[in-house]
């Protein structure tokens, strides 16, 4: 049974042999390494025959990197960055049950962290990670009675410290803006993407 892509391709993964116990899987990357160099002198046509005639054999890798389907996330993210993998298939007693990959990791976890998705403003409030700090903008968030969508604590790499940052219910941060920065904050609001 192949397994694709969230967008129903089949160019980004594909469980390959399914009656078989070793299951393998092609990788985009594959293709990459198996295809001929940018600097080729084939012409397209060429290169479209030999794509034409390649087989999933050819560029799948039958070395995957497994995990069970009762792993934590973390567990799982970490053994994916350790063996430099964009995908795990996870096995239960032998069988193939699904895979993760890459992305379910960003959309599952990262994005909520991030606030993407949510309503309101993210507030970069600089050297404001320890509890006393963290503590006292939650309290000035509650006095505007705004409700706090993300937070999370950030080490900057620029100044050497841990910074807040902070997504609140709201379009119009300015009076909370206004407390923090009276109170010694420096507080940018975060451009967000989405």
């Amino acid at each position: 049974m192949p397994v694709n892509s969230r967008n129903g391709s089949a160019s980004a993964l594909d469980i390959a042999k399914p009656e078989c116990n070793n299951r393998t899987i092609k990788l985009e990357r594959r293709i990459a390494e198996t295809s001929p160099s940018p600097a080729t002198s084939l012409s397209i046509w060429e290169l479209n025959y030999l794509l034409a005639k390649m087989t999933v054999k050819e560029i799948m890798i039958r070395d995957v990197v497994t995990i069970a389907p009762d792993a934590t996330a973390e567990a799982a993210l970490a053994l994916a960055q350790e063996r430099r993998v964009g995908a795990l298939v996870v096995v239960d007693e032998g069988h193939l049950v699904g895979i993760v990959t890459t992305n379910d990791f960003i959309y599952r976890i990262l994005n909520p962290l991030l606030g993407l998705g949510k309503p309101g403003v993210r507030l970069h409030i600089y050297d404001c990670g320890t509890t006393r700090k963290i503590e006292e903008v939650v309290r000035f968030i509650n006095r505007h009675d705004l409700t706090i969508e993300a937070l999370h604590v950030d080490d900057s790499q620029e100044s050497g410290t841990r910074d807040l940052i902070v997504q609140v219910d709201t379009n119009d941060p300015a009076k909370l803006i206004e407390d923090l920065t009276t109170r010694g904050y420096k507080v940018e609001i975060r451009e967000r993407c989405c």
